[in-house]
């Protein structure tokens, strides 16, 4: 990662090495006579996702790359910070978490606006196949201490389960699609059975691309699904 200063050009230079996957870049200023080239570093994918019940705007802000910014339900920002500590504010609450270049990081917003509870989800990419979809599954619910995930029934079994006994702000296991397609998710009470949620609409898990899919909300509020793409 680099700093843009106004008023200057800039040169991208491309080192390849070896092979393919040493191929790393640099960048200097085009007025530079004589410098040294130095590697940029790889920066860290960050994403902030607003889930909160209430699906009320968040006031956000990531480690001065983004500023006061409202952030409205459903919705997500994404950019790219350095590999290390991150401070963060979401509703005036500072919070520091640490970016590992080899990882992918996504902060959901849940609880209220007056009362966010931030999950971090840091993990290494999904990286599916381009004829696979992959997806985990995450419970930010306010009321639902185990979340089941699964097809048509909260009843049913085996396969048809997506996802078990999720608790709050604990990501499921990924899981990959081998046919991906559309699919009519149902969200209930792991311990009861009992259907909290049943989407008015199917979900599809587009073959290459990686899903978290979010069940957030209260029995007073209303629940519902966000499908969030990561990368």
């Amino acid at each position: 990662m680099t700093t843009f200063r106004g008023g200057k050009e800039y040169v991208l230079v491309l080192l390849q090495g070896n092979d393919a996957s040493s191929l790393k870049m640099s960048l200097i200023e085009a007025d530079d006579e004589s410098t040294n080239v130095a590697e940029l570093q790889e920066g860290v994918f960050t994403q902030v996702v607003q889930a909160g019940s209430d699906r009320t705007a968040a006031m956000i802000a990531v480690n001065g790359i983004v500023q006061n910014t409202s952030l409205t339900f459903g919705n997500a920002l994404a950019t790219v910070v350095r590999h290390g500590s991150q401070s963060m504010s979401f509703g005036g609450v500072s919070s520091t978490y640490t970016a590992d270049s080899s990882k992918r990081l996504t902060v959901v917003l849940a609880g209220t606006a007056t009362a966010i509870r931030a999950v971090a989800l840091n993990s290494p990419s999904m990286n599916p196949s381009v004829d696979t979809a992959r997806s985990r599954y995450l419970n930010v619910t306010g009321d639902v201490p185990k979340v089941r995930v699964s097809i048509d029934s909260v009843a049913n079994l085996g396969y048809n389960v997506y996802a078990d006994n999720l608790e709050f702000g604990v990501a499921s296991d990924v899981r990959t699609e081998i046919k991906p397609r559309r699919i009519n998710f149902v969200c209930g009470d792991a311990i009861t059975l009992k259907e909290v949620y049943r989407p008015m609409f199917s979900v599809t898990l587009l073959a290459g691309k990686a899903y978290t899919v979010i069940l957030t909300g209260t029995a007073v509020q209303g629940y519902s699904i966000i499908l969030q793409q990561e990368y």
